[in-house]
């Protein structure tokens, strides 16, 4: 099932009773769409493509909508979009985002910039490269190692 990112943005928002910032947002976003693509033959969650930033993957749709807010929480403001109904999709979305949510900005930026990961594989300074959804899958078996078993 693929979604919107406003509607996996607004269910992250929720679980972090609007406490998240615009930049774990987007990490955290990164990684729903990674382990739901690695845990669903390569079927990605989110309906946009990922873009190399600075500070690691950015749904450039989603940032442009709240970039506002800076390094402030993100405030409601996601009226109108509709609640995402599938229980199985909350429940992967809540046991992802619930073990990250826990982590600092600074050790999502850390996890999106491994040396071997889809973004250093993309990242151009200057440019906002799009990520492919092959490299993301590529990154995801790092993930499946125990050193990262949270997922």
């Amino acid at each position: 099932m693929t979604v919107a990112s406003l509607r996996v943005a607004q269910k992250i928002c929720e679980l972090s009773d609007w406490e998240v910032t615009n930049l774990s947002l987007q990490k955290i976003i990164y990684f729903c769409h990674m382990i739901y693509m690695g845990r669903n033959e390569g079927k990605p969650l989110i309906n946009e493509h990922f873009q190399a930033s600075m500070y690691g993957p950015v749904l450039p749709t989603l940032y442009k909508k709240l970039k506002k807010y800076g390094a402030d929480s993100i405030p409601n403001r996601f009226y109108g979009v509709a609640a995402i109904t599938d229980e199985t999709l909350n429940s992967f979305i809540e046991e992802v985002a619930g073990a990250l949510l826990k982590r600092e900005p600074w050790e999502l930026v850390a996890l999106t910039h491994s040396k071997n990961g889809a973004w250093a594989k993309n990242y151009i300074p200057g440019h906002d490269k799009t990520i492919p959804n092959a490299d993301i899958i590529e990154e995801y078996a790092e993930f499946k190692t125990p050193a990262h078993s949270t997922f």
